[in-house]
């Protein structure tokens, strides 16, 4: 039940619905950065006479990965293997996304080891549900509730992550890890023995602010996110370096400093360059602060 208050008085706020699934999807290409952190590339992308499609929305992350999203006005359960079909056409046709993004960024740096398809509906049924446990890739279940006073609700349900995990499995497990340039042990295995225990305390805090928190391993970095990235974690030998969206903050502490000027790796405009674990519990309000900044609750 979601109430009003006016003053004394609280009052039911009914629910509504979009008029079609054009009104949703134009909605949401419209607030794409705000939404999921990502950069709109195209929609009603077709993928070709031989496969006889067309993608909703195409997208590109702020971490530069490919985004496909999907919309259904009411239950379907053919949105997830819709999504699915995408996913598949999406690995063989690395040569179409990317000229479709260089039309609409041309500098764009496209990063494909991780790749995001969100499936968008009001709901979604018990056998969709039953079947994405089973399936691995990076897709996203958001199930949207529209109110009558203008308030739009997204909630995910579901994220699958690279290694067919569901995001509630989603503890970082060195061992799990694949054996790729991308993979979490890798990019762990940069630190020395000090610096992996303060990356492991760091994750366990991010990942434990929201059971939809997930970590993500991309070329350089690590990025903790749900809908948008919440922390960037580069691991390097003698220090963790931590970029954050969240640089107007009246009180810096002594290893944080201001990049927005300054090329780096991974999203935000906070650095924090972390040493000692004196200094990530200093940081760690910095990091919740941070979260709540990013739609957390």
């Amino acid at each position: 039940m979601i109430l009003e208050q006016s003053g004394e008085t609280l009052k039911t706020v009914s629910r509504t619905d979009f008029r079609s699934e054009k009104e949703l999807q134009t909605l949401i290409e419209n607030n794409l950065e705000e939404v999921f952190g990502c950069t709109y590339i195209d929609t009603e992308f077709s993928t070709g006479i031989k496969h006889g499609g067309r993608i909703d929305t195409l997208a590109i992350s702020e971490d530069g990965n490919p985004v496909i999203i999907e919309y259904k006005k009411e239950e379907r359960s053919n949105l997830v293997n819709q999504g699915l079909f995408y996913l598949d056409w999406i690995k063989d046709h690395k040569g179409d996304f990317e000229i479709a993004a260089k039309k609409r960024i041309p500098d764009v740096e496209i990063d494909w080891s991780h790749i995001r398809v969100i499936c968008i509906a009001p709901s979604f049924d018990r056998y969709s549900l039953h079947a994405v446990q089973h399936m691995g890739g990076g897709l996203e279940l958001w199930q949207y509730h529209r109110y009558a006073n203008g308030i739009l609700e997204l909630e995910e349900i579901f994220r699958s992550v690279e290694s067919g995990k569901s995001k509630t499995s989603n503890k970082p497990e060195k061992s799990s890890a694949s054996k790729d340039e991308h993979s979490l042990e890798i990019l762990t295995l940069k630190g020395n023995p000090d610096i992996q225990r303060l990356f492991d305390r760091v994750s366990e805090f991010l990942l434990g602010l929201n059971e939809s928190v997930v970590s993500v391993p991309q070329k350089y970095y690590v990025a903790f996110k749900f809908a948008k990235n919440i922390a960037c974690v580069e691991i390097q030998k003698n220090q963790l370096r931590i970029w954050l969206p969240n640089s107007h903050r009246p009180d810096m502490p002594s290893f944080a400093r201001d990049v927005t000027n300054i090329g780096h790796y991974g999203t935000g405009n906070l650095e924090l360059a972390i040493h000692t674990e004196s200094e990530l519990e200093l940081a760690f309000p910095i990091l919740k602060e941070t979260y709540l900044l990013r739609g957390g609750d």
